[in-house]
């Protein structure tokens, strides 16, 4: 096929604008987003249920929803959690399982359960997809609520009108309900209940379709409705029709408030005023830089047509479409410079022509890729993880291109005919071939590493042997055919002294009296220079063990956006709550103010900042600092001194500074048992021990999660009235939470009516006992007469995993004194002395440690099958055992290389590290390849295995330190690039160009010197068969004697 396309240049070029034009097609095509969107692999089962206790939503939902899918197929693991509002069942899929089949079987199993809870929501089942936010909006002002809502929904409405943006959510948008509070006094007043109220409501406020009226020519519906939308409809409704006729109307006993929910209270600030965000989110099918644009389209056009009412502003932020724009401008910058230097390095050593179309591969290995990458094959987006793909790649792909280019252009020199293109392609096909199937085996290991891991960054490692099969086709293919002897040319003239020949010439006096003398040295001394080699790789591990390069499971990438996660305890009110988030946001405008003060800024350190309450008890506050100040304060920087500032906030049970993207817990422990109690006694014991070990620090747990409850008892007197603790928990409910009497839906908005005690006489404890109760006689008499209370704490909130009830404790080490994994192995030893007094209670391990554990493992099978596969491969091709071990040999120490690349740029080693370092693996052994194959080659034609390796190495050293610093500059700007995007592929880049750079240096000195060896060992076992064999001639002629 390579005689083919040498001979039909047509169809090379035919080929190679092929290649060209449909992947500039599927550019066009693939969609762009930050990160790459994993696959969902939990199903979520969700049901609101208003009861007030953790264990009614347990013990009459939970377990029911857990009982009904049990038996499924395809289920891994069930989590579920209950609490006051309801329950959350978590079904995580196993890796084979179809998950649409699976969500319809669930679906089918919970919609068949019998006996749900009475005020139980229809359960909802969904996949759990992965959200990631193209950016955010904040209508904001000091106005009230519902013009900030209205207009929030209208510009909703715009942004969905374009095509591009599928979903957007809301962010403090308050649930509309109409309450109907009446007075207890007004109630007896009229004889009434607040059951008689809302049947009143129920009765003259329905929409209901009684039939149909069909005549031969015409249909008429029937109906019989009267529905009420707005307070001053309710207003006139007929509470009850007096003897004397006259009406009571429920404006006369009752408040009516078209307002908003309070349960859960929920509210936004942005910029320190009242608002209501908008968070456009990117699905599976979305182009976030496609989203932006069309969103900024919308945001424009409110400005300039004055849709925004006086007072309120729109603020648009966190934009995150800026990252992958950033980043496809950094490829496309690197691939020229890249480009660039490649042809200008090749020129300098080879020629102009040769330079170019060693060049012009890139772009259609990119092209080749791109193709690749489109939905009938990888099915990938263009994100960051791509991306770091093409960059890693741009070093790389040139590599075969060289290797053929240089063996062409040697031969050319000689003889410059199309027999000698043809020669100088087959003389380094095979070799080349070979070394790109190792790489790719090698990167396309990394999407088989354990877990999320390998979805994530498998993405760049597909991508970069998608670039190399196309690097392989057009080496072999395309390039030879630009390369043929043009007509009348003649060999390289010797007359004309260029730039380039002067290069070449100073090449070669560095290749003859530097080099190859060198070389010879070596040889000369191998064992020591074996020795010293050994030495060198030594000193590299001592990096790690002595910690000059740090070890870290994910190193700490900035975030770009500080966020407080702050979660009081379960029975601190809702105006502790507030207090607490005014508090975090004075505080972080304060942090501000002082580090641009201190750092002479003149502009302000925050951009855009937004306090989220969520609900009663939690919520979020988003410090979003200046790009242009990041390089002076980085959010770490920030972080710290906001933590240092805030001090104690009463009722808070955790507060977590989030300023990066490494999001696993360092120590993490579940306990599971059969029971609640059981696993709370097991947490208890643990994390006395937990205390006791020296750098573990902030612990969390729930083990304080409870909150005050005051269960209701009829007293002897009640009992007697017929009154039984039902009635009392139907009426108390009545009273405090409400009488839901219907949903009406009021332009997008389901609005819920509520019938219910007014605020002022719910909230204390007061107020309760002076409530009023109905006994089954009719009866009106205090609570405090017929019931009495019992003073509990009960739990705010039960987790059970696979059907046993689980608790959790979370820690952080100083690293400084102690490690995860050392804490880990502390615990394991303690846990039989646990065991002895819970033995119920099993322990699970996960964060940080469990996780580097599991992958460490799962990167060790890999790295053992891909040096089987490699090997397998060389020896195949070279019909010989020990040569691919020479080959191989070279591995280790570009691994040294790697950890002094991570000591040169101050980077901790890291999973990512690792994930460079086997990527390494099959480039390095390329260069040994190359110099093998042509040792093996001139051996059978010298006398002298020393003459061989020396030819071999003479020939080779070009070809390999181009190879080799062609890898190296491709990967500079990555790793010059300061950027937060840029962080999360430096160490794999490190580990990649410095374990090139080095073993190329390496490969030219220790696979020679292993070959002499090699020969050596040989010889020895040659000499000592001699002598054995001729003891044993002299042996046997003794005896024959």
């Amino acid at each position: 096929m390579i005689a083919w396309f040498l001979r039909n240049p047509v169809a090379a070029n035919l080929l190679m604008i092929g290649i060209l034009v449909l992947g500039v097609r599927s550019a066009l095509e693939l969609r762009r987003e930050v990160f790459p969107q994993l696959p969902p692999s939990e199903v979520t089962v969700s049901v609101l249920y208003d009861s007030g206790s953790a264990r009614q939503a347990e013990e009459n939902i939970t377990r029911k929803i857990e009982q009904a899918i049990k038996d499924l197929s395809g289920i891994e693991e069930v989590t579920s959690s209950s609490s006051r509002t309801g329950s959350t069942v978590t079904i995580r899929k196993t890796y084979d399982a179809d998950l649409d089949k699976l969500v319809n079987e669930i679906k089918a199993r919970v919609d068949a359960i019998t006996g749900m809870p009475k005020g139980a929501e229809r359960p909802m089942v969904e996949a759990e997809n992965s959200k990631q936010t193209a950016l955010h909006i904040n209508l904001y002002g000091e106005v009230p609520q519902g013009l900030l809502q209205s207009l929030a929904s209208a510009l909703r409405e715009d942004l969905l009108g374009k095509s591009g943006i599928t979903t957007v959510e809301f962010q403090g948008y308050k649930t509309p309900e109409i309450t109907i509070e009446v007075d207890e006094t007004r109630l007896q007043a009229h004889g009434l209940s607040l059951r008689d109220v809302s049947d009143a409501v129920a009765r003259e406020s329905m929409v209901e379709v009684s039939g149909e009226l069909r005549a031969e020519d015409t249909i008429v519906q029937l109906t019989a409705d009267a529905p009420r939308y707005r307070k001053e409809e309710f207003a006139h409704i007929t509470v009850r029709k007096n003897p004397g006729g006259s009406e009571l109307k429920l404006g006369e006993v009752a408040t009516i408030t078209d307002g908003f929910s309070s349960s859960p209270r929920t509210w936004v600030r942005y910029q320190g005023k009242r608002s209501v965000g908008l968070r456009i989110v990117v699905d599976e099918h979305s182009d976030i830089i496609r989203m932006t644009r069309e969103a900024r389209e919308v945001l424009d056009d409110w400005r300039a047509q004055g849709k925004l009412p006086e007072g309120v502003d729109i603020g648009d932020w966190w934009y995150r479409s800026q990252l992958i724009e950033s980043r496809l401008g950094a490829l496309f910058f690197n691939g020229a410079v890249g480009i660039i230097l490649v042809i200008v390095l090749l020129s300098l050593v080879l020629e102009a022509r040769v330079a170019f179309w060693v060049s012009v591969g890139l772009p259609v290995c990119f092209a080749g890729a791109l193709i690749a990458m489109g939905d009938t094959i990888l099915g990938f987006s263009i994100n960051q993880i791509s991306t770091f793909g093409f960059i890693v790649a741009m070093g790389m792909l040139v590599d075969d291109a060289v290797v053929v280019g240089e063996s062409i252009h040697t031969r050319q020199v000689l003889s410059p005919t199309p027999e000698a293109t043809l020669e100088g392609v087959r003389q380094v096909a095979m070799p080349t071939l070979i070394g790109g199937l190792t790489t790719m085996v090698a990167f396309s290991s990394i999407a088989f590493v354990f877990g999320n891991f390998g979805k994530f960054y498998g993405q760049f490692s597909l991508v970069v042997a998608a670039c190399l099969i196309f690097s392989m086709i057009e080496s072999k293919l395309i390039l030879p055919a630009h390369l043929l002897p043009r007509r009348g040319a003649a060999a390289f003239p010797s007359h004309r002294r260029t730039i380039a020949q002067r290069f070449q010439a100073r090449f070669e006096t560095f290749k003859t009296n530097l080099f190859l003398p060198g070389l010879q040295r070596a040889i000369d001394y191998r064992y020591a220079t074996l020795l010293l080699l050994l030495a060198i790789w030594l000193l590299g591990l001592g990096l790690i063990t002595r910690g000059e390069v740090r070890q870290v499971f994910f190193p700490d990438i900035p975030f770009g956006l500080v966020y407080v996660e702050v979660d009081m305890q379960p029975d601190a009110g809702f105006g502790a709550t507030e207090n607490a988030f005014e508090h975090i946001e004075r505080t972080g405008y304060k942090t501000a103010e002082d580090l641009q003060r201190e750092h002479g800024l003149t502009e302000p350190l925050l951009t855009s900042v937004q306090t989220w309450m969520e609900n009663d008890l939690e919520g979020w506050v988003d410090f979003e600092l200046s790009s242009d100040s990041s390089q002076a304060v980085s959010v770490f920087d920030f972080s710290r001194r906001l933590r240092k500032t805030i001090g104690r906030i009463e009722g808070l049970k955790s507060l977590k500074i989030h300023n990066s993207y490494a999001g696993l817990p360092q120590l993490e422990f579940q306990l599971l048992a059969p029971s609640f109690e059981q696993a709370q006694a097991g947490r208890r014991v643990l994390l006395e021990r937990l205390k006791q070990i020296p750098g573990v620090h902030d612990l969390s747990h729930d083990i304080d999660d409870t909150i005050e409850q005051l269960r209701l008892e009829p007293t002897p007197l009640g009992r007697a009235l017929g009154l039984t603790t039902q009635d009392l928990a139907r009426q108390l409910q009545q009273a405090f939470f409400g009488f839901e009497t219907q949903r009406i839906q009021r332009g997008h908005d389901e609005v819920k009516v509520r019938v219910r005690y007014p605020e002022d006489a719910r909230r204390s404890l007061d107020d309760l006992w002076a409530m009023r109760v109905r006994t089954p006689g009719g009866q009106v008499v205090a609570l405090e007469t017929v019931a009495r209370a019992v003073n509990e704490r009960v739990v705010g909130e039960r987790t059970r995993i696979d059907g046993r009830s689980a608790v959790s404790i979370e820690a952080k080490v100083d690293k400084t004194i102690t490690s995860p994994e050392a804490v880990v192995k502390e615990i394991v030893r303690y846990l039989p002395e646990l065991h002895r007094t819970h033995p119920e209670v099993r322990v699970d391990f996960g964060g940080e440690s469990e996780a580097r554990k599991l992958l460490i493992q799962s990167l060790r099978e890999i790295i053992i099958f891909v040096l089987i596969v490699i090997y397998a491969l060389l020896a195949i091709v070279l019909k010989r055992y020990g040569a691919p071990l020479i080959i191989m040999a070279v591995i280790p120490l570009g691994v040294t290389g790697a950890l002094f690349g991570h000591l040169l740029h101050g980077l901790p080693f890291s999973i990512l590290s690792l994930f460079g370092v086997i990527a390494l693996i099959g480039v390095v052994i390329n260069d040994s390849l190359l110099l093998v194959v042509r040792y093996l080659k001139l051996r059978p034609g010298l006398s002298s295995i020393r003459d061989a390796v020396l030819n071999a190495a003479a020939e080779r050293v070009r070809a390999i330190l181009l190879t080799s610093v062609t890898t190296y500059v491709g990967l500079i700007p990555l790793m010059a690039n300061p950027s937060i995007q840029g962080a999360f592929l430096k160490p794999a880049a490190a580990s990649l160009a410095y374990g090139v750079l080095f073993g190329t240096v390496i490969t030219l000195v220790l696979v020679p010197i292993l070959i002499m060896i090699a020969d050596d060992v040989k010889n020895l076992i040659g000499r000592l068969s001699l002598i054995d064999y001729a003891k044993s001639k002299a042996k046997l002629q003794r005896v024959s004697d």
